[in-house]
């Protein structure tokens, strides 16, 4: 049976495309965040380092490419899913209803 520190290697590669999102200027997930240039290369070597202590961890659970590979997809995983989440969190069905209750006209009659 696998102990918690086999499984550590998930929520670091995770926090890895988490940094390497939050590294770009296009973010949106916190505002406050967004990066100037040289923060922005602080979140990405943040990214980076979160990136190899995950291979590190996965490599002697799983073996070496297995555990390469399985913390790069856990990054990839990450930096996909949350471009999505922070567009559906900015457009979120409520605020589209009110907007477009708010640019609906009614027909003119007569």
């Amino acid at each position: 049976m696998a102990g918690a520190v086999d499984w550590l290697w998930l929520p670091l590669g995770a926090l890895s495309g988490t940094a390497f999102y939050l590294g770009t200027t296009h973010q949106r997930l916190r505002p406050a965040w967004r990066p100037s240039a040289a923060a922005g290369h602080a979140w990405r070597l943040a990214g980076l380092l979160l990136f190899a202590l995950s291979a590190a961890l996965a490599i002697p659970s799983l073996g070496r490419w297995p555990g390469v590979f399985c913390a790069l997809s856990m990054l990839m995983l990450a930096c996909v899913a949350l471009p999505w989440l922070d567009q559906g969190l900015r457009d979120s069905p409520a605020k589209r209803l009110a907007a477009a209750k708010a640019t609906t006209e009614l027909p003119h009659v007569g």
